[in-house]
């Protein structure tokens, strides 16, 4: 089966896959494009990523068992001149003759490029923007402020999710938010873990009984994020002796440094900003508990790499992050905004520290099976058999 995958560079190709870095642009992690490779063998994995500041008009190279195409894309380039950029790899396309098409993200432009290139087109769903934005400000009583990106954004999204012939999800909350939202049906197929969190040793964790406590947080410094919210609560602990890593970069760093020098915070909280796959493994494999305190998430990946490595997450009670701990059936969830009472469940699962470790890494296995590559491709080429050739 040979199949052509549209989506956005993720960043680490960027920088290691070829002998020089492809844009100076940095770009996402991507890191659920980067979880299913290598394919299966009997999946010929193609790649067209378009590029801001791309090198050359266009690259092409090998990485993690695909074939990467790189398309330079145009400086600016908004809903209106994706139509353009379909138009110019069509003849690529045509001449790999891919059997299946699948466009990852609605407000990217990369799904909506993959309509454009068939009628057939699979759609993989990301951001739920409507979802978000109004999870945010309807639970912060604030009139949304939607600027001219914003709606570009907004109608890209629905322009994609309508002319898609079948929408993929990774979560039941985002499902449920595409059918609210957007009124389009989807299937659930979640997104694998990468090798880093596969392949870890957690047999070390039984250590972290007797550790000083730890909890990490792991996402975009952004209200939307809880960075902020995860720090206030961190702060009303009544341990002196626990820590706070925080990991990720993002808008709201600097207030994040003012309030932890006000609280005088400085050895007890380690900003480490944007780690690789290995790295943030070994933070992972050092702490007990994991903090996302997400005002909205359609996941989100770092929990469920999380639950892999065999952290205690302590989430706010929304979408993603409720479906993942109801359904695995590990960590806590407080009232959303609430950080009074996060600080106050910080406080009692560092208390039960010794039942949380080792629930969850009992709870480990099981994410690891279930969000394997293998397990996930599967449930793809089963989709993929449904769709006539691109």
């Amino acid at each position: 089966m040979k199949v052509l995958w549209i989506c956005g560079l993720p960043n680490v190709v960027r920088l290691k896959a070829t002998n020089r870095v492809l844009s100076d642009t940095p770009t996402a992690a991507w890191s659920w494009i980067l979880g299913h490779l290598p394919p299966p063998r009997d999946v010929e994995l193609h790649i067209v990523c378009p590029v801001g500041g791309l090198v050359e008009s266009r690259v092409d190279f090998d990485y993690g068992g695909a074939h990467w195409h790189c398309f330079r894309r145009e400086r600016f380039e908004l809903f209106f001149l994706w139509r353009r950029f379909a138009c110019k790899i069509r003849s690529f396309v045509h001449k790999l003759a891919p059997d299946v098409i699948h466009g990852w993200g609605g407000e990217t432009g990369c799904g909506l490029v993959a309509t454009y290139l068939t009628k057939k087109a699979v759609v993989s769903v990301q951001g739920l923007l409507l979802m978000l934005f109004w999870q945010w400000f309807k639970l912060k009583s604030e009139r949304p402020k939607i600027n001219f990106k914003t709606r570009i954004m907004w109608l890209c999204e629905k322009s994609t999710y309508r002319r898609a012939n079948i929408l993929l999800v990774e979560s039941a909350a985002s499902q449920a938010g595409l059918k609210k939202h957007y009124g389009y049906d989807s299937v659930i197929i979640p997104h694998p873990l990468r090798r880093e969190f596969l392949e870890a040793d957690l047999s070390i964790r039984d250590r972290l009984v007797l550790a000083p406590i730890k909890f990490l947080y792991l996402g975009s410094l952004i209200a939307r994020k809880g960075a902020i919210d995860a720090l206030k609560a961190f702060a009303m602990l009544s341990r002196d002796e626990s820590k706070l890593v925080m990991i990720g970069e993002g808008e709201d760093r600097s207030v994040i440094e003012d309030i932890i020098s006000q609280t005088r915070l400085t050895d007890r909280v380690e900003l480490c900003g944007t780690l690789s796959a290995d790295e943030i493994t070994k933070e992972f494999l050092s702490a007990q508990f994991f903090l996302l305190p997400s005002y909205g998430d359609t996941g989100p990946t770092a929990l469920k790499e999380a639950l892999a490595s065999g952290l205690y997450p302590i989430c706010y009670r929304n979408s993603g992050p409720e479906d993942l701990i109801m359904h695995y059936g590990c960590g806590e969830l407080v009232s959303t905004g609430d950080i009074v009472a996060l600080s106050e469940t910080m406080n009692r699962c560092a208390s039960a520290v010794s039942d949380c470790v080792r629930h969850s890494f009992l709870v480990s296995s099981g994410v690891r099976s279930e969000l394997s590559p293998n397990v996930i491709w599967s449930q793809l080429k089963k989709i993929y058999a449904k769709q006539e050739p691109a």
